[in-house]
């Protein structure tokens, strides 16, 4: 869990000097980092409360048509956080 939470200062570090991971744009970059907290969301592994700054860009992200089809996808036997589909949460 340390390393979670050191490694979502980073990420708010990072988005509060950019609009997105590697600059102005949406990248692979984002993709990938969306995916891996796709999953710890789906799990409620974030305390969101911590990282407004990423919980904002993921939100964007996950309003994103491509991305909605992810959200769709569930764990058998392990149901997702409550908010996991709230586009704002």
């Amino acid at each position: 869990m340390l390393h979670l939470k050191n490694h979502m200062k980073y990420f708010e570090w990072i988005l509060e000097r950019r609009s997105f991971l590697a600059g102005d744009f949406f990248t692979v970059a984002d993709i990938a980092l969306a995916a891996a907290i796709s999953s710890l969301d789906y799990l409620s592994e974030i305390n969101w409360e911590n990282y407004n700054k990423v919980k904002n860009w993921y939100s964007v992200i996950k309003s994103r048509p491509s991305f909605r089809e992810i959200l769709e996808e569930k764990i058998y036997g392990i149901p997702p956080h409550k908010n996991y589909t709230n586009l704002d949460f």
